[in-house]
């Protein structure tokens, strides 16, 4: 009767492990975003000469940063994204991180002067 028991019981407390083991067994991925998504399709919007700061603020939105220059003044739009991936919210399994920038610009008369857009 005893042996039967513990046999029993041992059983449990295997089967327990086991389902505690597989649950643990799980994958994490964390998303941070900051900042507005910048579409590379609308950068190639921009011309110089042409597209003024009113075109600039439908596409893109409110600037992160504005800030005047000696001929006009420039608006910095920033966008960064990190991925990252851990087996049993503990063990890293990778990561991955996208950043995009853009400087615009603009001339004493609100046309773009010039931009410089960098992804990485």
């Amino acid at each position: 009767m005893k042996t039967e028991l513990r046999v029993r019981v041992g059983g449990m407390i295997f089967v327990f492990v086991l389902v505690s083991f597989i649950a643990g067994c799980s994958v994490a991925t964390k998303r941070q975003i900051i900042g507005e998504y910048i579409d590379d399709s609308d950068v190639a919007k921009i011309e110089k000469g042409v597209t003024n700061r009113s075109d600039i603020l439908g596409l893109f939105g409110v600037p992160d940063k504005m800030r005047a220059n000696e001929n006009g003044s420039d608006y910095l739009y920033e966008y960064a994204e990190q991925t990252s991936t851990r087996f049993n919210y503990v063990v890293p399994a990778g990561s991955g991180r996208s950043v995009k920038t853009l400087l615009v610009r603009f001339d004493k008369d609100g046309l773009v002067q010039d931009y410089v857009f960098e992804k990485s």
